[in-house]
């Protein structure tokens, strides 16, 4: 019997987190994946498989951050064995022509992107989730709603994590040598490499 109830405690709280947090997860993934429904779909779909091999009792605190982490973790695992990663990363670059477009460019954005990545990841964990979603291009409100947080918490937490990140050497270095961006270039870099020269 308590192996019965337990198992119906556990479809209840997956279905719940279903029915709260998939749409958001998808438009989340869809982002992460530049628009790639079947890798959309097989990483939301990865995520609530977890989901289901956790016990509710393992994640008391968080549940959206753990949603995304994982969704997350999902889609860059896949490009890395893909051999998809740079195409995250310069996906954008390549859909606008721009007097920053060469190779030469690419490679250094490339490399940039990066760097943000690696420096993201030893943020404090609510600026990591912050940051991390709000690159994707989330909205304030979204990120409010699966972090469980108000939006002025979030704002706070994403100008926090901008200015730490500005502050690091290597990135203030490659900010200080970059020109005068014409907008249809801005928009092709990730939210953090845009933002972070305003």
């Amino acid at each position: 019997m308590a192996k019965q109830s337990e198992d119906q405690t556990r479809r209840e709280w997956v279905v719940k987190a279903l029915e709260q947090f998939e749409p958001v997860l998808i438009r989340y993934a869809q982002r992460l994946t530049r628009g790639d429904w079947d890798r959309t779909r097989e990483a939301v779909q990865h995520t609530f498989v977890k989901l289901c091999q956790q016990s509710p009792d393992a994640i008391t605190e968080n549940l959206a951050g753990w949603l995304c982490a994982v969704c997350r973790n999902k889609v860059f695992d896949d490009a890395r064995l893909a051999n998809r990663q740079t195409q995250l990363n310069e996906a954008a670059l390549a859909s606008r022509p721009s007097p920053f477009d060469g190779p030469e460019c690419r490679i250094e954005l490339s490399e940039m992107n990066r760097l943000l990545d690696e420096r993201i990841e030893c943020l404090p964990g609510a600026q990591r989730s912050a940051i991390e979603l709000w690159r994707t291009g989330t909205s304030y409100a979204e990120i409010a709603m699966l972090l469980d947080k108000d939006q002025t918490a979030i704002r706070v937490a994403v100008h926090r994590a901008i200015s730490s990140l500005k502050a690091d050497p290597a990135i203030a270095d490659w900010l200080s040598d970059q020109p005068s961006e014409p907008e249809t270039h801005s928009r092709s870099v990730r939210r953090p490499t845009r933002q972070l020269n305003s």
